[in-house]
């Protein structure tokens, strides 16, 4: 479902990770009770500011704040995500980090962590990793993947998203003890139903996601 996936984000104007996201933010908004919610999205900020950048190995991740906000139908969410993503990236010198210390700062309290992540790998060839590049699926690259996980402070919930053989790979990284037996695995499930949904149905509508009884 993955190609019928990508022609439907490219026919409605979208990159496949601004929906992906759509559907994630979405998810997390019926199961947390919150409409609106923030998000952390982790960048692949690899610019081309020198000419030996494509043989440099190492972390160019970065990261920033992107905000889910309810609306009307699955396409017009994940266009106003798309537009504030967009409207991010010209501001990605500011990292979440300084975002949030900021605002605590203002606020006059303590920072607060936004704990759950999103993660793509599609279109890392464009330079942030957000976009629609055709070169992100690497499968074949590093030999056959056994065990993979990421760890990182503050973070409770991470969701991987990126091709693999042709299709998609969504990965779910979470700290056990900071939720009830089995939420987590029907979180992951209703996201994967809710993508499967998306590839099959018009966008037109809400996305049909149930919270937990």
């Amino acid at each position: 479902w993955w190609a019928a996936f990508r022609d439907r984000c490219r026919t409605a104007g979208l990159t496949p990770t601004s929906m992906l996201a759509t559907a994630y933010g979405h998810v997390l908004s019926r199961w947390s009770g919150q409409r609106d919610l923030t998000m952390t999205l982790t960048l692949f900020d690899r610019r081309d500011v020198h000419p030996d950048m494509p043989r440099l190995v190492g972390d160019f991740t970065a990261l920033t704040l992107l905000d889910h906000r309810a609306a009307g139908s699955a396409v017009e969410a994940a266009r106003g995500l798309q537009e504030r993503l967009a409207a991010d990236l010209d501001h990605r010198e500011a990292p979440a980090s300084w975002i949030l210390r900021e605002r605590a700062r203002l606020a006059g309290t303590a920072v607060a962590p936004v704990p759950v992540v999103f993660t793509s790998a599609i279109g890392v060839g464009d330079g942030v990793g957000v976009g629609d590049g055709v070169s992100a699926d690497v499968s074949g690259a590093f030999g056959e993947r056994i065990h993979g996980v990421s760890q990182s402070p503050q973070v409770l919930l991470d969701v991987q998203v990126l091709e693999d053989h042709g299709g998609l790979r969504v990965d779910a990284d979470a700290r056990d003890d900071a939720f009830p037996p089995g939420l987590v695995d029907a979180l992951f499930a209703a996201y994967v139903a809710t993508l499967e949904h998306l590839a099959a149905s018009g966008w037109d509508a809400p996305l049909p996601v149930d919270p937990p009884a």
